[in-house]
């Protein structure tokens, strides 16, 4: 697989990967509590760790910037795969876009700075 196809067949995985457990978590825990937000973000920092691994270690020269590079590639993704369901999709889930990037959205900015470290940890010297 290509590069530019492993980026964004891992960035959807990124984004999927949370949200088939968050899907998995709505009927067991209220989604209006800390514990769930808790789930989600622990589910997230898995996805990134894991996907940014996979991802880094088969860069020609893995480090820092090739890190932050998937990573925002990634949270642009993961963003523009959520705005369908938060913004027009089931009532349950809708949300006012501002909202939406207060609650949910800002977390991914923890995928760059995740990718980025994972980068950095890949660099060969």
């Amino acid at each position: 697989m290509g590069s530019l196809t492993r980026l964004l067949v891992f960035g959807v995985a990124v984004w999927g990967l949370p949200f088939v457990i968050g899907f998995m978590l709505f009927p067991l825990v209220d989604p209006a509590t800390a514990l769930f937000d808790t789930l989600m973000s622990v589910a997230l920092a898995f996805a990134a760790t894991l996907f940014a691994n996979l991802h880094l270690r088969e860069a020609p020269a893995p480090g820092l910037d090739p890190g932050l590079l998937a990573g925002s590639v990634w949270m642009v993704m993961a963003i523009l795969l959520d705005i369908p369901f938060f913004i027009s999709g089931p009532e349950e889930m809708r949300m006012p876009f501002a909202d939406y990037m207060a609650d949910i959205g800002f977390t991914y900015a923890m995928i760059p700075i995740i990718a980025g470290g994972i980068g950095h940890a890949l660099k060969r010297r």
